[in-house]
């Protein structure tokens, strides 16, 4: 997915566009681009899951019963994978800065109470629109886990894997 990206909105970024975002040099600190051939989201898995309980009821007759209880939504979540190239003077102390950022993004507050009440974790992905989703008010995305792991003999790619849930105001599409 060329040119993808997943980004961190604050209350001072907040009034820019995802385009103005994504294009604003200052903001270089709150995005992760993905860009072939060095970094690559190599795909994005969504999923959508109800929280509907089956609840057995048998009576005296020996009738079998299901009651089915709607609870609502249970939950939403993104998972991003794909890997990156290791940079030029890697070593043990001194990780790939970009793997450096997205932990970095982990770590950071992913609520914010002004502007994005449930996330504010972005993705952008311009060539599956279905798939992009920009925080509001009213709905956001948050890191739940990050997974990183070397592919091949050398340690020459990182692989990774990020899990995004979704909270507030669920809409369709995702």
């Amino acid at each position: 997915m060329a040119d993808s990206a997943i980004y961190i909105r604050r209350p001072s970024n907040a009034g820019l566009t995802v385009a103005q975002l994504l294009a604003d040099p200052t903001q270089v600190a709150n995005v992760l681009f993905f860009t072939y051939p060095d970094n690559m989201l190599e795909g994005v898995d969504f999923d959508s899951e109800n929280n509907i309980v089956n609840q057995p009821s048998p009576n005296i007759s020996g009738t079998r019963f299901i009651r089915k209880i709607d609870n609502g939504a249970k939950g939403e979540r993104f998972t991003l994978y794909g890997n990156f190239k290791n940079q030029e003077g890697f070593t043990p102390s001194n990780p790939n800065a970009d793997m450096k950022k997205l932990y970095g993004f982990k770590n950071q507050l992913q609520l914010d109470s002004t502007n994005f009440f449930y996330g504010n974790v972005g993705l952008y992905i311009p060539n599956a629109d279905i798939l992009t989703f920009d925080p509001t008010s009213t709905q956001g995305m948050s890191i739940d886990k990050i997974h990183f792991g070397f592919v091949g003999k050398q340690n020459q790619i990182f692989d990774f894997s990020v899990d995004l849930s979704k909270g507030g105001t669920l809409t369709t599409p995702p």
